[in-house]
C-alpha cells in the first residue's frame, strides 16, 4: 500500500488473491483495524527508536514491527510468540541483521505503555487527535465543520468503528425485497435502508457481494448509503438530458439511469483511461447502455465539445480530499499529500462548477456532491457560485433524513456518527 500508492482495498485485493471465505474476511478486518491505529503504533515505535524514526527503516522491517507492536498492545497477544513470529519472517525476507534489530525493538516495545505515550504529547490538539487515532493536521483541517469539540469527537469515534456495508439494488431489473431473499440464500443477511429506498445494508456475509450472480448480472452495486443518496437528491426524471462530469467508476451514472427508468440521455464523462474503462464496463453491466453515452475527455472541455445550454441536470461529483471517506477508507487519514490539500482540489472543483453552469439549460439544475467534509470544498464553493451567477438559486436538497449544511440549511451533510456511512456534502442549485 505504501510503496505503490494503492488504496487499502486494492492492496488487500492483490495480497489476498486466491484466498477466500472466512480467512479472507478475517485478514481484511485485521488490516483495517491496524491501519486505523497506525499513527499511534508509530508513536510507540518512535519512543524506542532512539535517534531515528519508523520512516527511516527498511519498508518490510518497518511494517513487520508495526504488526508486532499492534498485536502486543492493541490485540493484547502474548509478546513472546509475537516477537518470535516477527523475527522469523524478517530473517527470511530481509536477513539476520534486521531480524536481530526487530527482536531488540519489540523487547523494548513490550515495556512501553501506549496511553502514557499519548498523554505525554504536549500539544493539546495533537494529543486529542492521537486519542482518537488521527493525526493533528486532519483534526485541524476539519475542525471548522463541527459545532463543538464533542461533535468532532463523536465523528472521530465513528470513524474507528467497523464501517457499515451497503449495496444499491438496480430497480431497472430487480426488486429490493426479492434481492434480500436471494442474498439470504447465498449466506448474505441484508435489510432495507430506512432512508434510501433502493439501498440495502449488509449485516453479515458468508461471501462477498461481488462474487454473487446478482452483482455479475447487474442487479446489485456495492455503493455506500451516502453515495447512493446523491442521485436521489438530483431527482432525475425520465426523458431528461443529464451530464455527469466526473462519472467513473459509474455508480452515480448507473443510478441516475435507474431513476430515469431507462429513458432519456446521460452523457457520462471521465478523463482517466483506466477509470473510463471501468465506467464503460459498469454501464453495460448495469443495463444503462441504452441511455448512457460515455466520453473519455477532460470535463472542462465539455461546453466546447458538446455545446452550451444542453442539459436539464448536471451532476458535479468531482475529485476531492476524501476527508469524509476516512470512515470506510481508514488509510486516508494518514495520507496528507491527498487528503490534506483542500485548496488544491477546490480550484478544480470551481472550474467544474463553471463548466456545469455553461452546460445548463434555463430552468435546469446542478447537483454538487463530495465525500469531503471541509468547508473549503463545499459550502464556501457553493456560496461563491451563487454570488458569481445571479441567475442561480440555492434550493433545498430533498434528503430530509440528512443534516443541514454548515450555515447553509438548504444543503445537506451526511455523517458517519449520525448516518452510519461516509461523510458527504450535497448541494443543489437551479437556474
Amino acid at each position: 500500500m505504501e510503496e505503490r500508492g494503492h488504496s487499502l482495498k486494492a492492496a488487500l485485493r492483490n495480497a489476498l488473491r486466491g484466498i477466500g471465505g472466512r480467512r479472507h474476511r478475517f485478514v481484511q478486518a485485521l488490516a483495517h483495524e491496524l491501519v486505523r491505529v497506525l499513527g499511534n503504533v508509530d508513536l510507540v515505535l518512535n519512543r524506542v527508536l532512539r535517534g531515528s524514526t519508523v520512516e527511516d527503516l527498511h519498508p518490510y522491517l518497518r511494517n513487520a514491527l508495526r504488526v508486532g507492536t499492534w498485536e502486543i498492545h492493541w490485540r493484547r497477544e502474548h509478546p513472546g510468540p509475537v516477537t518470535k513470529a516477527v523475527v522469523d519472517v524478517v530473517k527470511e525476507r530481509v536477513g539476520p541483521k534486521h531480524a536481530r534489530f526487530a527482536n531488540a525493538i519489540l523487547r523494548q516495545v513490550e515495556r512501553v505503555n501506549p496511553e502514557e505515550v499519548i498523554s505525554s504529547i504536549r500539544d493539546p490538539t495533537a494529543r486529542f487527535a492521537a486519542r482518537y487515532n488521527f493525526p493533528k493536521w486532519y483534526v485541524e483541517l476539519v475542525r471548522s465543520a463541527f459545532d463543538s469539540m464533542d461533535e468532532l469527537r463523536k465523528f472521530l469515534e465513528a470513524c474507528n468503528r467497523r464501517p457499515a456495508r451497503y449495496v444499491r439494488v438496480n430497480t431497472l431489473v430487480s426488486d429490493p425485497e426479492e434481492v434480500v431473499r436471494r442474498l439470504k440464500r447465498r449466506g448474505i443477511e441484508a435489510e432495507r435502508d430506512p432512508d434510501v429506498p433502493d439501498v440495502l445494508r449488509i449485516r453479515s456475509a458468508e461471501t462477498p457481494v461481488i462474487k454473487t450472480p446478482e452483482f455479475k448480472k447487474g442487479e446489485v452495486y456495492p455503493q455506500t448509503k451516502a453515495s447512493a443518496a446523491v442521485a436521489h437528491a438530483a431527482e432525475p426524471e425520465p426523458g431528461m438530458t443529464v451530464v455527469d462530469l466526473c462519472a467513473a467508476p459509474g455508480g452515480k451514472t448507473t443510478h441516475l439511469a435507474q431513476l430515469m427508468e431507462g429513458r432519456g440521455e446521460i452523457i457520462a464523462i471521465d478523463m482517466h483511461p483506466k477509470r473510463f474503462g471501468t465506467l464503460k464496463k459498469r454501464v453495460r453491466q448495469f443495463h444503462a447502455d441504452d441511455i448512457v453515452e460515455t466520453l473519455c475527455m477532460d470535463a472542462r472541455d465539455a461546453p466546447d465539445q458538446l455545446g452550451e445550454g444542453i442539459a436539464d441536470l448536471v451532476l458535479v461529483d468531482p475529485p476531492c480530499t476524501g476527508t469524509g471517506s476516512v470512515y470506510s477508507k481508514p488509510e486516508k487519514r494518514w495520507d496528507r499529500e491527498t487528503t490534506g490539500e483542500p485548496t488544491k482540489w477546490a480550484q478544480l472543483q470551481w472550474e467544474l462548477l463553471k463548466v456545469a453552469v455553461r452546460l445548463l439549460k434555463p430552468g435546469g439544475r446542478i447537483v454538487y456532491s463530495t465525500c469531503s467534509i471541509t468547508l473549503t470544498e463545499n459550502e464556501r464553493l457553493i456560496e461563491r457560485l451563487v454570488r458569481r451567477y445571479r441567475g442561480l438559486e440555492l434550493v433545498d436538497v430533498p434528503l430530509e433524513w440528512a443534516s443541514p449544511g454548515v450555515r447553509m440549511p438548504e444543503a445537506r451533510r451526511i455523517w458517519p456518527h449520525r448516518h452510519d456511512t461516509d461523510g458527504f456534502f450535497v448541494a443543489r442549485v437551479e437556474a
